[in-house]
């Protein structure tokens, strides 16, 4: 994937350097990767093969490690927005038969 390829490229290239600041929080591009591998690897031996992530208002930049990791891992990632109706939610976790849901 070409996404992949180019964060590789610039973790490589910059691997010191902020990919995210957020807030008071600020993710090097070393530690970014050692998260996103991480939980790539928790995706797989847990065997979770369909990955919902509300992502709330709060900006929180878990949900881009949890996006890239289950890019890695061959995962599916469903992105859904915290101000989407709860029943639509509901509805998307119940079609998509969700493994695993990621919110704070």
């Amino acid at each position: 994937m070409k996404i992949l390829y180019n964060l590789e490229k610039q973790i490589l290239k910059n691997k010191d350097q902020h990919v995210i600041e957020y807030r008071s929080k600020k993710i090097s591009y070393k530690n970014f990767w050692i998260e996103v591998v991480s939980l790539a690897n928790y995706f797989y031996l847990n065997n979770f093969n369909k990955i919902c992530i509300i992502e709330t208002e709060n900006e929180n930049f878990f949900y881009y490690i949890a996006m890239f990791a289950s890019l890695i891992s061959g995962k599916t990632y469903i992105p859904i927005n915290a101000n989407t109706p709860k029943k639509r939610i509901e509805t998307i976790i119940d079609i998509s038969k969700t493994d695993l849901i990621i919110t704070s």
